[in-house]
């Protein structure tokens, strides 16, 4: 008989979920990061000179955690999407089976 192998849809809909958190945290930073990029006041009067020089930074670091929020949403996309698929599949193995052995 040929190897066999067991898929726990419901652990993959966990970390699914694991990583819908994460996509929406690093959104979270992003938006901050961009907030912050644009405030000159941000840092105080005293510090109002650095506030130019670290807006390139930011800037980029909020564009860095912009494309990795848009990559764990299709990482969590495919997750909840291979949860339905193995699912959806097992049924109809499962369907045909009972067909097979009279069962239905």
């Amino acid at each position: 008989m040929g190897r066999s192998f067991h898929v726990d849809t419901d652990q993959v809909r966990q970390h699914a979920s694991a990583v819908d958190d994460l996509t929406t945290r690093a959104g979270t930073a992003a938006d901050s990061g961009r907030q912050v990029a644009g405030m000159d006041n941000a840092y105080g009067l005293l510090c109002r000179p650095i506030a130019g020089l670290l807006a390139g930074p930011q800037e980029r670091c909020a564009d860095s955690l912009e494309k990795a929020a848009q990559a764990l949403r299709r990482i969590a996309d495919d997750l909840h999407a291979s949860a339905d698929s193995y699912q959806r599949i097992d049924r109809a193995a499962a369907s045909n089976l009972a067909k097979i052995g009279g069962q239905e």
